[in-house]
């Protein structure tokens, strides 16, 4: 994790996430961003809190701009494929879980990717 910014800060944001608190923890999340505006670990906690309050298509900007520095990690990836399938971005979903496909070396996330390609091939008429 880069230093330039506030480690206290990003404990505390990460606390109040692990405590269901994500309005608290988005809005430290963000003043983060605004220390350090390329950091996929900032970007990480403004996009999940986003997605744990069902806000799936700013979430999706945000996974993007977490990806833009950390692109090997599949459950980023994985992330923002849900929230790509929650914003009708299907064809961004399919994208997502092939990316998270490729990166992964965790037998079961592998599973798991799986399981969420053949679902959503299910919902979705997409012809991945």
């Amino acid at each position: 994790m880069n230093a330039s910014f506030d480690q206290d800060l990003f404990q505390k944001a990460s606390s109040f996430y692990e405590e269901g608190n994500f309005s608290d923890a988005l809005s430290l999340f963000q003043q983060l961003v605004l220390q350090n505006p390329s950091s996929p670990y900032c970007w990480n906690g403004v996009a999940a809190c986003l997605q744990q309050q069902k806000r799936y298509e700013i979430a999706l900007i945000a996974w993007r701009k977490a990806l833009e520095t950390l692109t090997d990690e599949p459950s980023l990836y994985l992330q923002a494929a849900i929230c790509a399938f929650h914003a009708k971005e299907e064809k961004e979903g399919f994208d997502y879980l092939d990316a998270a496909e490729k990166y992964n070396l965790d037998p079961k996330l592998k599973e798991n990717i799986a399981q969420m390609k053949q679902a959503a091939k299910k919902e979705f008429s997409y012809g991945h």
